[in-house]
């Protein structure tokens, strides 16, 4: 396998994979949106925040599905979208379109080597939901309970051996975990909300639905993108003076280990 050694690589392959991604929804009318770091790189940087080394979407929950459906028709080789009910390299509740001509090297991940993923960007589902409705609360509860089970250290014996032990005491699979999950969010609709419950910054990402906005495109990397109509309002939730660039420290990628595959 040839390594990818460098970002600008992992940039232009991620790009393609956006782009492709993006054509499809567009041919459907599917409404998508940059967010996190993806939607500051726009903004910022107009592209990448030079250390990152992923993209982040999100789609509204009703055409979440159909989404799914029909990337799986449509996305051009050697692009693929890969959701927790057909790929067990995806351990969460949002879905990746990875490149099958990379893989992606995850030491947490208790698969075989050639299982794993290609290089790939993250699209999270939207559901409009209040951060104190009871289901938000019992969705996080199943993610720690995910999280505990089933995300593995495989550096450390003592947390393997810590889980193999409660895997016993609590037998219910990480499928089932997932499915719970989602259970709970499917039903939501009474909210002028539209809340990323899967997102890595809480309570931050549960945004007015208005903030959204309709069909406005960003530059990217020189590509055009869909993105948050209000993101000045949703920036400084997430990130407070987010164009302030943060510490050399704390300036760090995610020590991606990717190869081109045989």
């Amino acid at each position: 396998m040839k390594k990818i050694q460098s970002i600008s690589e992992i940039h232009q392959i991620l790009l393609d994979i956006a782009s492709a991604f993006s054509e499809v929804c567009d041919r459907h009318n599917i409404p998508y949106f940059m967010i996190g770091g993806t939607m500051l790189g726009a903004i910022r940087h107009k592209g990448f925040i030079p250390w990152d080394d992923d993209m982040d979407f999100a789609i509204p929950r009703k055409y979440y599905q159909q989404t799914i459906d029909v990337l799986k028709e449509e996305l051009p080789s050697p692009f693929r979208c890969c959701t927790y009910k057909d790929n067990p390299a995806v351990r969460f509740c949002f879905f990746k379109i990875e490149d099958s001509s990379t893989i992606l090297f995850d030491r947490t991940l208790p698969l075989p080597k050639e299982q794993h993923l290609g290089l790939n960007i993250d699209v999270f589902p939207l559901d409009q939901i209040d951060v104190d409705d009871k289901r938000v609360s019992k969705v996080m509860n199943l993610r720690k309970l995910n999280r505990l089970l089933y995300v593995n250290n495989p550096e450390n014996n003592l947390k393997q051996g810590i889980r193999k032990m409660l895997r016993c005491i609590i037998p219910i699979s990480r499928l089932r975990i997932l499915q719970k999950e989602e259970q709970f969010l499917k039903s939501c609709d009474s909210t002028e909300m539209l809340s990323n419950v899967f997102g890595r910054w809480g309570e931050r990402e549960f945004i007015p639905v208005e903030w959204y906005g309709e069909d406005v495109r960003y530059s990217f990397e020189g590509r055009m993108f869909r993105g948050i109509k209000e993101f000045d309002l949703y920036l400084k939730k997430l990130y407070g003076d987010y164009m302030q660039l943060p510490p050399e420290s704390q300036r760090v990628a995610h020590n991606v280990d990717a190869s081109h595959r045989e």
